[in-house]
């Protein structure tokens, strides 16, 4: 009798853990398939876009190298780095850099870390792809045709979250366009899972939510952006999202109003139809690297030549 209830007990030991863990174990791995995306490795030939542009190899912080090119420009524009969204590559931001350029900004591109040619790392939504921005902007600053001075930078999603970090360290990026960006990472993990999910499960994500720390092994809303807009307050800030996506469209609105005001910032809000956060194709392409060169040929040549910025609390471009 002793030993059947040894081996009872044992049994439901299991059985216990095994209701508990398996489906820890299934969010873990439902989280890793939206914050480890299949990335494209492949890599275009600037050339193919008329671009001369220098190979460059850059070091992040805590060790990772990391890909990239430099487009020079002209002696009085100051740079700007584009920064892709995840799963994307330098490749897919080769166009607009093109607009850009013709514009006479030097230009700089790189992969992150775990994407196109950089260094094998684990990505986190841009908490850590910051260090990678960082490491760009300490590249420019040690150029003579580099960043002496403001810098600029675009980013897209995650690359649009490590730029509004790396702004919040960095006194340089004084004009910044952020295209999708989410107000924190579990945000954007609950958006990518409900899309990801089918309707009957999309109820299971507050519950996925209470992983998302054990999955990053960090507390994310140290990192939280909404948390960190005061230390915007005094940049040119362009937020851009498209109105196919309402939850980025809303998110963008949200972002947009508690940005506080400042005499030393600007702040803007750009809604088309279709962002950069999807694919855009002739008319929607050319409309948003045409408003893209306007704002930073508006802001960014004001700091390059140490003039006052436009005048204008708040400027919103399109609604």
């Amino acid at each position: 009798m002793i030993r059947s209830a040894q081996g009872f007990t044992r049994a439901g030991v299991l059985i216990v853990l095994a209701v508990i863990l398996l489906p820890v174990a299934a969010g873990l791995l439902l989280i890793h398939s939206v914050a480890q995306p299949p990335v494209d490795h492949e890599s275009s030939d600037p050339a193919d876009f008329l671009l001369r542009a220098e190979e460059i190899d850059l070091l992040s912080s805590d060790g990772v190298r990391l890909a990239g090119w430099y487009v020079a420009g002209r002696p009085d524009r100051a740079p700007i780095i584009l920064c892709h969204d995840l799963g994307k590559s330098r490749s897919s931001l080769l166009s607009t850099a093109v607009v850009l350029s013709g514009a006479g900004f030097p230009v700089l591109l790189f992969d992150f870390r775990r994407h196109g040619a950089s260094g094998a790392a684990a990505s986190t939504f841009g908490v850590t792809e910051r260090l990678d921005l960082l490491a760009a902007i300490d590249f420019l600053g040690q150029r003579a045709d580099g960043g002496a001075g403001a810098i600029g930078a675009w980013g897209i999603g995650m690359g649009a979250y490590a730029v509004a970090l790396a702004a919040t360290e960095r006194p340089e990026l004084t004009v910044v366009a952020l295209d999708a960006l989410y107000p924190d990472v579990p945000a954007e993990i609950d958006r990518r899972l409900r899309e990801r999910l089918p309707p009957p499960l999309r109820p299971l994500v507050p519950a996925a939510r209470l992983l998302y720390n054990l999955y990053f092994l960090a507390p994310l809303r140290r990192h939280a952006m909404v948390e960190r807009l005061d230390a915007l307050a005094s940049r040119s800030v362009l937020l851009i999202s498209g109105s196919d996506s309402p939850q980025r469209r809303d998110q963008g609105r949200a972002l947009y109003e508690a940005l506080p005001e400042s005499p030393q910032g600007n702040k803007n809000l750009l809604e088309l139809e279709r962002s950069g956060a999807d694919e855009l194709y002739a008319a929607d392409r050319r409309e948003y690297d045409t408003r893209i060169t306007e704002f930073f040929t508006t802001y960014l040549s004001q700091d390059r030549e140490g003039g006052d910025r436009p005048d204008g609390k708040i400027e919103v471009l399109e609604r």
